[in-house]
């Protein structure tokens, strides 16, 4: 089983990226990816207006501008930014990760 996660689902990789990613481990994309949400979201006081297509963007300029780059492709294929479906008053919340 273990083979298998590893030589065709590429296991390693993408544990490395969830470091990198979500645990702020590659400072580089971290700081552009704030500095381009910041420059969406500043000044608004709701999401309204953001769209899934612009968080893409910012995201993929991220991705462009720092080391972040150098990921493999089929890890980066599965790095994706979306607003989460407003419930309950939650449509000020946005999700990046693979939809659901």
């Amino acid at each position: 089983i273990l083979d298998s996660l590893e030589s065709e689902h590429h296991l390693t990789d993408h544990l490395r990226a969830l470091k990198q990613f979500l645990f702020l481990g590659q400072g580089d994309f971290v700081s552009s990816l704030v500095v381009g949400l910041d420059a969406e979201f500043r000044g608004r006081t709701s999401v309204a207006g953001i769209y899934d297509h612009v968080l893409a963007g910012v995201l993929e300029g991220a991705v462009r501008n720092t080391n972040a780059r150098f990921m493999p492709h089929h890890v980066l294929s599965n790095l994706r930014a979306r607003l989460a479906a407003g419930g309950n008053g939650d449509a000020d919340r946005y999700w990046m990760g693979p939809p659901p």
